[in-house]
């Protein structure tokens, strides 16, 4: 099977945490010239009203209606929903939903930018968890990296990450704001490197998620 040299990216989110306008900047500075983005999806219909007046792609709202569905199938019409706008690369930012292997196996990269360093914390809360951290003296930084999604949370492969220090005037906000600036090094680096994973343009300088 042959790629195209262009990474037609489509970002999914819960909250409003808009990394469309990040990449997009990168790709009319020229940092990302074999990328483009196609659409945005989200589950939130706050965030869809949002991202609908923000952004120049199709966002399309889908949630998951848990009465009448399984996470199963939700994955699956989520994946077939998705795959209209033929993406190949799925990038999960501020989105809270853990995916099925009905979902991953269908396309070739799922990557997520998750809050925290590789092989430490997992799930949600994780800056307030560093934070707490800090403050009892376990640890003196934190980080935000961004990984392959596989069925384990938050333990795929790690494509790039950043240390973030923490400072002992820092609450929750202030933290976090950093985490918004910081998460966008690793962000913009992983796409790169999956960019010249296209440029190569063929099957075997893949791996599979």
């Amino acid at each position: 099977m042959k790629f195209s040299n262009i990474n037609k990216i489509l970002i999914c989110m819960t909250d409003k945490r808009n990394h469309y306008h990040t990449i997009l900047k990168k790709i009319d500075e020229g940092i990302l010239n074999h990328s483009q983005i196609v659409a945005a999806i989200t589950n939130n219909e706050l965030t869809y009203n949002y991202l609908k007046n923000t952004i120049d792609v199709p966002v399309i709202y889908y949630k998951w209606d848990k009465k009448n569905d399984s996470r199963e199938v939700y994955d699956i019409n989520l994946a077939s929903k998705i795959k209209e706008f033929q993406p190949d690369t799925i990038v999960l930012t501020g989105w809270k939903h853990i995916f099925t292997t009905n979902f991953i196996n269908q396309f070739h990269f799922v990557i997520n930018i998750h809050p925290a360093l590789p092989d430490s914390y997992i799930g949600l809360n994780c800056i307030k968890k560093a934070l707490d951290d800090y403050k009892e003296k376990k640890i003196n930084e934190t980080g935000v990296m961004v990984h392959h999604i596989i069925e384990e949370l938050d333990r795929g492969e790690v494509i790039d990450y950043i240390k973030i220090p923490i400072h002992q005037q820092d609450d929750l906000t202030t933290l976090t704001e950093r985490f918004r600036e910081y998460e966008k090094i690793p962000l913009i680096n992983s796409l790169q490197i999956i960019e010249k994973k296209f440029l190569l343009g063929i099957d075997k300088q893949f791996t599979k998620l």
